[in-house]
This record gives C-alpha cells, structure tokens and sequence, in this order.
C-alpha cells in the first residue's frame, strides 16, 4: 500500500515540475494570451525614441549615455530572441532610463543649484 502512494505522489510531483516548468505553453493551453506582442512592440518604440534623440560627439556624457543605451537595447534583442521577457523588459526599463534622464538634462528640466 505505501508503494501504491508514493507511486501515484511521485506521478503527481513529476506532472506539477513538468507543468511548472513549461509555463508558457500551459497558459497558451488554458487560452491566455501571451505578452510576446504588445513587449515585442515596446522593444520597437524604445528604438524609436533612441534614434530621435541627439547626442553631441564633443560632449563625452552623451557619447557615455549613448553607449550604454545602444548596450541595453542590444542586451533587450538577445532576450527577446531568447524569449526571456522578464530580462528584456529589464534591460528597456534601463534603457528607457538613460534616455529619460538624457532628454531631461538637455531640455533643462533639472533645477540648476
């Protein structure tokens, strides 16, 4: 009899690891939609938003900020080949940063003290 139970937990284990684990095709099975679209989608705008701002070759804190936004958007691609969102959406978040503090620092948003 305690064979027959630690059977049927072992099978009930293994099936909860193996649906744990293959969360993404357990949600599409359940009928949620993935997230891939609209993050894919925000991947592009960060894009966007980069190539319109203007960076001064002389000033070495743009071409600073420059690097590590083209650094997090190049780490955002290979997590999105990757499927990793949960990083890609990391690395916009970081990006999106820079760029934020970058257009606020040029427009002059930030009290001068």
């Amino acid at each position: 009899m305690n064979y027959l139970k630690i059977a049927v937990m072992t099978v009930l284990l293994l099936t909860s690891l193996v649906a744990l684990g293959s969360g993404k095709q357990l949600s599409t099975w359940l009928g949620e939609t993935p997230a891939e679209a609209s993050t894919g989608a925000d991947l592009a705008e960060v894009e966007a938003v980069f190539k319109e701002l203007e960076f001064d070759p002389a000033n070495s804190f743009h071409q600073i900020r420059k690097q590590r936004i083209e650094h997090y958007l190049d780490l955002a691609r290979n997590y999105d080949d990757s499927d990793w969102d949960y990083s890609r959406d990391e690395a916009l978040q970081r990006a999106q940063n820079i760029m934020n503090h970058h257009d606020r620092k040029e427009s002059g948003i930030y009290a001068s003290l």
